[in-house]
C-alpha cells in the first residue's frame, strides 16, 4: 500500500460499506426467495428468480465501483492497489454477511429446504441408488447449512476480490506512488 493509507484505514472504510453491500445483497436474494415462493408456476418462478439475480448481479458491481471511487475521493493518495485492496476487504466482508444470512435461511427462516431437497432426491433417484448411498446423502444433507455458509463465503469472496480486480485497474488513474494525479482526481 502507498505510504499514505494504512491497512486500518482501508478495513475501517470496508467495514460500513461490506455491511452495505452484504444488506443490499441479502435484501435482494431475500427478495427472490420470497418471490419464488409466491407463485407455483415454473416458467414464471424462473423469470422472477433470473430477473433478482440480474438485478442482484448489476447492484454488486454498481456499488463497487461507486465504492471504489469514494474511497478514491476521500483518499486521493490512493493508488490502484490500495483500491483494490480496499475492494478486496469490501468483499470478504459482504461475503461474510451474506454467507451468514445463508446459515440463518436454512436453519431458522425455511429449514424445510433441506427435507424437501431429500424427498425429492429419495423420489427421483431411488430406483438408482441403494439404501446405504441414501442414508449417506441424508447424512450430507444434515450439514448442508454449514457446507452453504462456506461455499457461499468463498464463492462471494472470490467474485468480489476479482471484481474489485477488475474495477481497480483504472480506479484511480495513478498505479503508482511515482505517478502524478491527474487533475480531475485532485
Amino acid at each position: 500500500m502507498s505510504e499514505g493509507i494504512s491497512a486500518k484505514t482501508i478495513w475501517n472504510d470496508a467495514a460500513r460499506t461490506g455491511l452495505i453491500l452484504g444488506i443490499v445483497t441479502v435484501a435482494l436474494q431475500g427478495l427472490a426467495q420470497w418471490l419464488s415462493g409466491v407463485t407455483e408456476q415454473a416458467v414464471l418462478k424462473g423469470l422472477v428468480e433470473f430477473a433478482l439475480w440480474a438485478i442482484k448481479f448489476a447492484a454488486c458491481i454498481l456499488l463497487m465501483r461507486m465504492f471504489l471511487k469514494n474511497f478514491v475521493k476521500a483518499h486521493p493518495e490512493a493508488i490502484n492497489k490500495d483500491t483494490r485492496h480496499y475492494g478486496e476487504a469490501i468483499a470478504v466482508l459482504s461475503a461474510f454477511i451474506v454467507a451468514a444470512y445463508t446459515l440463518v435461511y436454512y436453519l431458522y427462516i425455511n429449514p424445510d429446504v433441506v427435507q424437501e431437497s431429500m424427498d425429492m432426491i429419495r423420489e427421483s433417484y431411488s430406483s438408482f441408488m441403494t439404501g446405504s448411498q441414501i442414508d449417506e446423502i441424508e447424512n450430507a444433507m444434515a450439514d448442508l447449512p454449514v457446507i452453504s455458509f462456506f461455499t457461499v463465503f468463498i464463492y462471494c469472496s472470490l467474485y468480489g476480490t476479482l471484481l474489485s480486480g477488475i474495477l481497480s485497474n483504472n480506479i484511480p488513474a495513478r498505479r503508482s506512488i511515482f505517478d502524478e494525479p491527474d487533475e480531475d482526481e485532485q
